[in-house]
């Protein structure tokens, strides 16, 4: 029998075709079973949950859930401050028109005349006087302390006719050299940051008050057993009242207004 090969060759690529196409067939068929799944890995920040299959299909649009409105701040109801609270009952400074100064009366205040000055401060330390004080004396040392009533110095807002400091004990009004401001009283004036304090008063009458409680207490008070003026005043400056070149200025007042004449004769006056 004889074969004939090339038929038999020819069947053989046409067997080998077919073969291929079906081969090609079925993966394409696999192809698009695996790509109608998508696997979907949990990304950073997101919770960490078993993967999950989604369809290819697009998403879905999920609805906006509103958020709960945040509760409102409620605000306290203020009411207006009453006229108490936002101006104090009484200034803490101290206004000219409260210091009645002396001779303010006058255009030109520094036109005062010193005799007149002396006989006006004897008359009101005769008024006061304690057994034993020195009114000629006390007139001299208000003459230099005061400025003759002119307006200027510490006196010039204070009617501090003696020069007389401020300190802690003192309850009435200050005045302070620093910023020539008069305060309600020493606290006040410390809490504002000041330091160098003066007494100052509403009138003359109250700083030569003021002057002779200082004669009597127990720094001072030995002065009113002494009966001669230069002693008198150099004991009043060895107590610390002021510089040692005083008492020299002091008596040359006494002798140039005649001060002595209004001493008082004490062995004459009855206790």
């Amino acid at each position: 029998m004889h074969i004939n090969w090339k038929l038999i060759m020819v069947l053989g690529i046409i067997i080998a075709g077919l073969c291929t196409t079906q081969m090609m067939t079925s993966a394409e068929s696999r192809d698009d079973i695996e790509s109608s799944t998508i696997v979907t890995e949990p990304t950073e920040g997101s919770l960490a949950t078993e993967p999950t299959e989604q369809a290819t299909t697009p998403h879905e649009t999920l609805p906006t859930i509103p958020l709960a409105p945040a509760p409102s701040e409620t605000v306290p109801e203020t009411t207006a401050p009453t006229e108490q609270e936002t101006e104090p009952e009484e200034s803490d400074f101290i206004t000219d028109i409260q210091v009645k100064l002396y001779n303010s009366h006058k255009e030109d205040f520094n036109q005062v005349d010193g005799a007149e000055y002396c006989k006006d401060i004897a008359a009101l330390l005769t008024k006061h006087a304690v057994p034993g004080m020195r009114i000629g004396a006390g007139c001299a040392m208000a003459y230099t302390e005061g400025g003759a009533g002119k307006q200027w110095g510490v006196y010039a807002r204070t009617n501090n006719c003696f020069g007389i400091r401020a300190t802690k004990s003192w309850s009435g009004w200050v005045y302070s050299r620093q910023t020539k401001i008069v305060y309600k009283d020493y606290e006040t004036a410390v809490a504002y940051g000041e330091t160098d304090f003066f007494r100052a008063y509403p009138t003359m009458e109250d700083s030569v008050k003021d002057y002779i409680r200082h004669l009597q207490n127990k720094r001072y008070g030995k002065c009113l057993e002494i009966d001669n003026d230069e002693e008198y005043l150099w004991y009043i400056i060895n107590q610390g009242y002021g510089p040692d070149t005083l008492p020299a200025t002091w008596m040359k007042l006494i002798k140039m207004y005649d001060l002595t004449q209004y001493d008082i004769d004490w062995s004459k006056v009855s206790n």
